[in-house]
């Protein structure tokens, strides 16, 4: 996915897009993204998980609803957690399973529902998400579940995530 648009120097102030992306908001993909900095942008926020990671309260830049249900899935943590109740460990643990994520989607040419400019097909299968409507677990077996969260669904495995 992308974004291409045409703006003068005195709108970019403006844009949802420029102020996100081009702000001292972490990115997962810059060398200066650690574990440091990223606990340090959590500490005593009192949102949702949903909100820390993805839309406009996001402490990190890039990341969607669909990276958001694998992040928390590979950090075993349930979708309605809030960022203020998380321990070290699980803190730790969902950093890295953001890390893994964006190194995963990048080294595969993203999800496999998507077309690079070259038309080569990504190969990045989501292990959590609307494709698991109805499904099991591929970890457990588990029926996997959903919840609204954030004006959408987010897809959980209730025996994985905590």
């Amino acid at each position: 996915m992308g974004i291409i648009q045409a703006l003068k120097d005195d709108e970019l102030q403006n844009s949802y897009v420029y102020r996100r992306d081009f702000s001292e908001t972490l990115s997962p993909i810059d060398k200066a993204f650690s574990f440091d900095r990223f606990e340090g942008a959590l500490s005593n926020k009192n949102i949702n998980l949903k909100a820390m990671l993805v839309g406009k309260e996001a402490v990190v830049v890039g990341l969607g609803n669909s990276s958001f249900q694998d992040i928390i899935f590979r950090a075993g943590i349930h979708p309605k957690r809030r960022a203020s109740d998380l321990t070290g460990d699980e803190r730790y643990a969902l950093y890295n399973s953001i890390k893994q994520l964006i190194a995963d989607r990048i080294r595969l040419g993203g999800k496999d529902q998507f077309i690079d400019f070259y038309g080569k097909w990504g190969s990045y299968k989501p292990s959590m998400g609307p494709n698991m409507k109805g499904k099991n677990c591929v970890a457990c077996g588990g029926a996997v579940e959903h919840v609204s969260i954030g004006g959408g669904q987010v897809f959980y495995c209730p025996n994985c995530q905590h």
